[in-house]
């Protein structure tokens, strides 16, 4: 694929037998629209270059022998609705950038790569296997579906943090410790999705003390 290639259009590559989708970095933004890899069934994994700032909806859709991906630098901003349903296998999911991560707009939980399979799917930053997360100060939201299903059992979040939204951290069945850098007050008023997490028992550590939900 040529470096100044700026559109994967609709369909363009549906039903592919090739064994990997590889899409190297560009000189500028790259779009790839819906349905551009659907049912690349021979296809083990994806990587996705710098670049890259929309995905479009059902993307890789029916990819189901994919076993990982990698998010390649920082530039992805949207991921469509069901673009990885259907992407059963998928194993491992490799991460360069946790704050631009964090900063996704997700389309629903099949966008995610990391929600595709529930509980058991591995999250890598930096090639580093993560299971205990620190997010960096500057982050000001987690978005939609972020972690969820994610094998996370500890997230720091930084005072920085504004908003929390809709199943952020749902189905994360280890997660049990939330280390806050802030104030229990200022915890409160962070303003979170009433869905953003569905433990029923974890603790938020906080710099003033602690906030214990069930148990």
């Amino acid at each position: 694929m040529h470096s100044k290639t700026k559109f994967i259009f609709y369909h363009a590559f549906e039903n592919c037998q090739n064994t990997a989708i590889d899409i190297p970095s560009s000189l500028g933004e790259r779009i790839i629209c819906d349905y551009a890899f659907s049912g690349c069934t021979a296809a083990k994994y994806i990587a996705i270059g710098n670049g890259v700032t929309q995905i479009g909806e059902n993307a890789f859709y029916g990819c189901k022998n994919m076993t990982w991906v990698r998010i390649v630098g920082n530039t992805v901003k949207t991921i469509g609705d069901y673009a990885f349903n259907g992407c059963f296998a998928i194993q491992d999911v490799y991460i360069d950038d946790i704050a631009a991560w964090c900063a996704i707009e997700f389309g629903n939980n099949t966008s995610s790569p990391l929600a595709i399979r529930q509980f058991q799917g591995n999250m890598y930053v930096n090639n580093v296997s993560v299971t205990e997360l620190a997010l960096p100060d500057g982050v000001t939201a987690i978005k939609d579906h972020a972690f969820e299903s994610s094998r996370l059992t500890s997230i720091t979040i930084p005072q920085s943090v504004k908003t929390i939204g809709y199943d952020a951290f749902q189905y994360c069945p280890s997660l049990e410790t939330i280390h806050y850098l802030g104030t229990k007050a200022q915890w409160e008023a962070i303003e979170k999705n009433r869905y953003w997490i569905s433990s029923e028992s974890y603790t938020i550590h906080c710099t003033d003390g602690d906030i214990v939900i069930g148990g």
